[in-house]
């Protein structure tokens, strides 16, 4: 993704409140669950992104997916 209207009508995994906000100002839908059920949601397509850190990334495997 190149800019923020990349997301637009997307369903986007956030860490918290604040971000859900940002993530639905960029047309995007934010979607509230653990990280520990990210990798199984987005195998399944109930997200089609996810906000996560670096450190978390890797803690959970999903580094096979590519960064939003």
């Amino acid at each position: 993704m190149r800019s923020p209207a990349d997301i637009k009508g997307l369903k986007i995994r956030v860490p918290s409140r604040n971000t859900g906000l940002l993530v639905e100002a960029w047309g995007a839908t934010p979607v509230s669950m653990p990280v520990s059920e990210i990798y199984n949601a987005m195998q399944t397509g109930v997200i089609d992104g996810a906000m996560i850190d670096t450190t978390a990334t890797r803690a959970f495997r999903l580094a096979k997916w590519r960064p939003i």
